[in-house]
């Protein structure tokens, strides 16, 4: 087909991008993998309803739009409502017959379609190429899109070390080294919007964040980078009980969840086993502590004891696992 692109392609999937958009398709069909995709397009679509609406932005998180989902067994095309996100202005039909041609070409396959991120600006890419490429890489191409990893310095590269410009990995250091170039925001402002957008995963989509990707691509309409996050194939929703978001001691609130120590747990394990986007939970640290502080700015009394909880529970662990 005239005009797709891959761009990358795993165990589960592949991605091609497609005009202004990108699809993701199963590798093999079947009904398992294709329930597989649905829940990730299920999972993307509430995330993208509950999350609040903002333009892209070199300081804080968005979520891109996500517009459709093809079931091959069906034969049945889920999209979401008319006006129903940033979309709103899109062209609809050219939208349908982009996707149905994807569908043509590969038969038998699960796919879902959601916008394509623009790549990182030209004058940042060719910056961390310069700075951060290894001497006996600089011949590879630029990145077109960084993860955010401002959990963990960079590890040693050796001489052979892989380049992946689709995915570049930026290390906490190395972001530092950026910043101090004043080519990226500071790093206290991105560990801030992290914290913001972990509390609305949390707490507005009741989403367990496991396995987000926190990336900085291209503004879709300036040259600056913005910041997005995507991947929700392993996310699931939190357990809460009753009261959906409460973990309070408080028996006499009969609306009050008295036992969300699973909920909670769960929110804790998924934040250490993603990939290190987030600063590590050592209050000593200040780009933790700003973390901090953006994961309570949108607390109310309602989320204020359990997110405060969650704080807690995820400082403990760091201090057991640093041995202390």
């Amino acid at each position: 087909m005239d005009g797709l692109r891959l761009l990358g392609s795993g165990s589960f999937a592949q991605v091609f991008e497609y005009k202004s958009f990108v699809f993701k398709l199963t590798l093999v069909g079947g009904a398992e993998k294709d329930l597989e995709l649905l829940k990730e397009y299920e999972q993307f679509r509430i995330i993208y309803k509950s999350i609040p609406r903002e333009p892209p932005s070199e300081i804080r998180f968005s979520v891109p739009d996500v517009y459709a989902f093809y079931n091959p067994a069906t034969d049945e095309l889920r999209r979401r409502s008319a006006g129903a996100g940033r979309g709103e202005g899109r062209d609809l039909v050219t939208f349908k017959e982009n996707f149905a041609a994807i569908v043509k070409s590969h038969p038998g396959k699960a796919s879902y379609c959601m916008d394509r991120l623009k790549s990182l600006p030209d004058g940042i890419a060719e910056e961390i190429r310069r700075t951060l490429y290894p001497p006996n890489q600089q011949d590879k191409p630029a990145p077109t899109m960084c993860r955010l990893y401002l959990g963990r310095p960079s590890p040693t590269w050796t001489t052979g070390r892989f380049i992946n410009h689709r995915d570049y990995p930026l290390w906490r250091d190395r972001y530092e080294e950026l910043e101090r170039l004043e080519a990226v925001a500071p790093a206290m402002t991105i560990a801030n919007a992290m914290g913001v957008m972990l509390f609305r995963l949390h707490w507005i989509a009741k989403n367990d964040a496991r396995d987000v990707e926190f990336v900085m691509a291209g503004h879709p309409k300036f040259g600056r980078v913005a910041l997005y996050i995507l991947d929700f194939n392993q996310t699931s929703t939190i357990p809460f009980g009753p009261s959906n978001v409460h973990d309070a001691d408080d028996a006499e609130n009969d609306d009050v969840d008295v036992d969300n120590q699973p909920a909670r747990k769960k929110m804790v394990n998924s934040f250490f086993d993603n990939d290190p986007y987030f600063p590590r939970p050592r209050p000593a640290d200040p780009l933790y502590q700003s973390f901090r502080r953006g994961y309570l700015f949108n607390a109310d009394h309602s989320t204020t004891l359990p997110a405060e909880r969650f704080l807690a529970a995820i400082e403990q662990k760091q201090r057991e696992k640093d041995g202390e």
